[in-house]
């Protein structure tokens, strides 16, 4: 693709009703030039048929956090109030932004309109994105604004005391940041987000995208407000056994309680859902089948860490949909992929493939 074809792609993504004096006036062209260059365009597969419909591959578009997490692993019993002797660790992650990379390594196309700031850590942040292959070209970049970070302490089980996060950065996305990313949410097969957005931007993705197939992760409870008066347009939710508690106004204490805030989630218009009850496994319930597949649990061999574990889950959901899995198969592919991220002490495992992931699939069911 030439540097020209490339400007009127991008503005014809911008909007993909533009006429061709338009774009003529702003790349100041010929018309008849702009009309060559679609025609190449056209020819090479990047747009079709009428008002320059973008051709769509099977993708998924992320709206969501992106953080820089910084890890502290004890070696030893956790002393409060005290220094404890151990190792720190830096690393890539925030929901939207894991489960974009897990997707990418799983072999699966993602887009990811996030936001981060000006600092040092958000130049990190990106170029480490950039590596792996997360295109960055969708980011808001708010030049007087820290990274989003957040902060973990695990003790000697590799198991997560206390976490402390800073994403106010998050606040600075806009409506109008969105909008501009108009073409891409419309044509994707799958809409992901987080609530880590703001409830502003939260209300206008439902609002203003109604038919797209919206996956959600509620993240936690402090959050999961954002999205109760939006049950009834969401296809997938992943949510633990405290959100699920929220989202359904009642207590779980038991698994035959997650069972019943299932139903009840259910029957706020959820499509499906998945509550995970940490070693209990997840329970799966969907309301377009009365599949009964009980609670899908697996063992990690050893603990590298839990940060990051349930993104890779979600992250297996969305694979196992759009690669129109049977439906029995999505939750222990999505365990599996879980699995792996939990023997790994990155939040996102390096090296997670497809064929990794299928092959853990069928070493624990």
């Amino acid at each position: 693709m030439t540097k020209r074809e490339r400007q009127i792609l991008k503005l014809i993504e911008e909007n993909p009703m533009i006429m061709q004096k338009d774009l003529a006036q702003r790349l100041q062209i010929t018309r008849s030039s702009v009309a060559v260059h679609i025609r190449n365009l056209t020819i090479k597969g990047y747009v079709k048929g009428k008002g320059y419909v973008l051709e769509q591959d099977h993708y998924v578009t992320i709206v969501g956090s992106s953080n820089v997490d910084i890890q502290g692993f004890s070696n030893h019993k956790v002393v409060n109030s005290d220094s404890n002797i151990g190792q720190i660790r830096l690393s890539m992650g925030g929901v939207g932004r894991n489960v974009t990379e897990n997707l990418i390594r799983l072999g699966q196309e993602a887009k990811l309109i996030s936001v981060t700031g000006g600092d040092q850590n958000s130049s990190y942040l990106l170029n480490e994105c950039n590596q792996i292959g997360i295109d960055t070209s969708h980011f808001l970049i708010v030049e007087n604004k820290n990274a989003s970070t957040y902060m973990a302490i695990l003790n000697e089980q590799r198991e997560m005391l206390l976490a402390v996060n800073d994403m106010s950065v998050m606040d600075e996305m806009t409506p109008e940041f969105i909008r501009s990313k108009t073409s891409y949410i419309k044509h994707s097969n799958i809409l992901f987000l987080d609530t880590g957005l703001s409830s502003t931007i939260i209300d206008m993705l439902f609002a203003e995208y109604p038919t797209s197939n919206f996956f959600v992760d509620a993240v936690s409870v402090n959050r999961a407000p954002r999205i109760i008066k939006h049950l009834s347009k969401i296809h997938t939710l992943k949510c633990n056994a405290l959100e699920a508690a929220f989202l359904a106004d009642m207590t779980i204490r038991t698994m035959k309680d997650a069972q019943k805030a299932a139903d009840i989630i259910l029957e706020k218009g959820v499509k499906r859902v998945f509550i995970t009850f940490g070693a209990k496994g997840v329970f799966r319930k969907a309301s377009y089948d009365d599949l009964q597949l009980g609670w899908v649990r697996a063992k990690a061999e050893h603990i590298g860490s839990v940060t990051g574990a349930g993104d890779a889950f979600m992250a297996g959901v969305i694979y196992g949909t759009i690669k129109c899995m049977r439906e029995d198969q999505i939750p222990k592919f999505a365990t599996a992929l879980s699995v792996l991220t939990l023997e790994a002490e990155q939040t996102v495992n390096p090296q997670v493939t497809y064929d990794r992931t299928y092959q853990k699939m069928r070493e624990l069911f």
